[in-house]
């Protein structure tokens, strides 16, 4: 099956920014700054940059004829799944229930309530604009917003692994699979080269930022 069902539909679109781009935008910040001699620009032959640029390029071309396939299996996929859903009724309240009780869950595990998400989002903000906070504010500020982050994903990865919430998920997957392939046949054989794709696309990221890291560091 498309496991995406509580990364895409559950999960509160507050757990992506606060795990990404605010972590990023905070760590330069945590590190204290230490004095350092300047060092000589290592020099960079015309060959060496002209061959890193090619695997940049060639990568970004990889990359992007797998996004496409990607995307294309993504929407066969996503169709079929509404037809499924067309079909059997069933499966729009087992799907109601699994991201009713899954909210519970992160309720029960101390998940950040609304006013409390909101409170994130005024301290990535303000983190975010340079100059706006002194050293002690910002430090203080960091500790807060990296507590309730950490209380966020705490509370995200013990609702995902809650035995009753991966009973449901279990039960709703296995029969929309099973109604998507009664629809089409090939959903199988689809599902299992989306997971190809997504693997090689993940490999071919992690190549890219070591290859674009090595060149920063010549």
């Amino acid at each position: 099956m498309i496991n995406k069902l509580i990364k895409s539909e559950i999960i509160l679109g507050a757990v992506l920014f606060a795990t990404g781009s605010a972590m990023a935008q905070m760590q330069p910040q945590q590190r204290p700054q230490q004095q350092q001699r300047p060092q000589q620009p290592q020099a960079v032959s015309p060959q060496g940059q002209s061959g890193a640029d090619s695997q940049r390029a060639e990568l970004g071309k990889k990359m992007k004829e797998l996004e496409g396939r990607l995307h294309e299996l993504s929407g066969k996929l996503e169709k079929i799944a509404e037809e499924a859903s067309e079909k059997n009724p069933d499966l729009e309240k087992k799907r109601l229930e699994l991201l009713k009780t899954y909210r519970e869950k992160l309720e029960d595990y101390g998940y950040p309530d609304e006013s409390s998400m909101k409170r994130l989002q005024e301290i990535q903000q303000k983190l975010q604009v340079p100059g706006e906070l002194d050293n002690d504010e910002r430090a203080e500020l960091q500790e807060e917003f990296q507590a309730g982050v950490q209380k966020l994903q705490i509370a995200k990865e013990k609702a995902q692994t809650d035995s009753e919430i991966i009973e449901l998920q279990k039960d709703y997957e296995q029969e929309r699979s099973e109604t998507m392939k009664s629809i089409d046949p090939s959903v199988e054989s689809m599902e299992e080269e989306l997971e190809q794709v997504q693997t090689q696309l993940m490999q071919l990221r992690q190549q890219l930022q070591a290859l674009i890291q090595q060149q920063h560091q010549q």
